[in-house]
């Protein structure tokens, strides 16, 4: 069974504005994780299919993540920072 991961939408926003997403990636990032919309409802509004939408969504945290990767230091790491939490457990 897959654990269904959480983002802290205040540190997305943060990182957003650290790092250059296309406006494509931005987009589909607010609207999934501000907006709450489905995957579905993304697609439609920006003329997608749904798995093209996933597929620029896990590109695009997969660069936001390149941040802490990259910054040698370790009290930033995004396993600490809190970008992607368990449920149930605080960042």
């Amino acid at each position: 069974m897959k654990t269904k991961r959480k983002i802290d939408k205040d540190e997305l926003l943060k990182r957003m504005q650290a790092i250059k997403l296309t406006d494509r990636e931005e987009k589909i990032l607010l609207m999934r994780y501000t907006e709450g919309k489905t995957l579905a409802a993304c697609g439609k509004k920006l003329g997608l299919c749904r798995e093209r939408i996933r597929q620029i969504e896990f590109v695009a945290l997969y660069r936001l993540s390149l941040i802490s990767i990259s910054d040698p230091d370790p009290a930033k790491n995004s396993t600490q920072s809190g970008i992607l939490v368990k449920p149930g457990t605080k960042p």
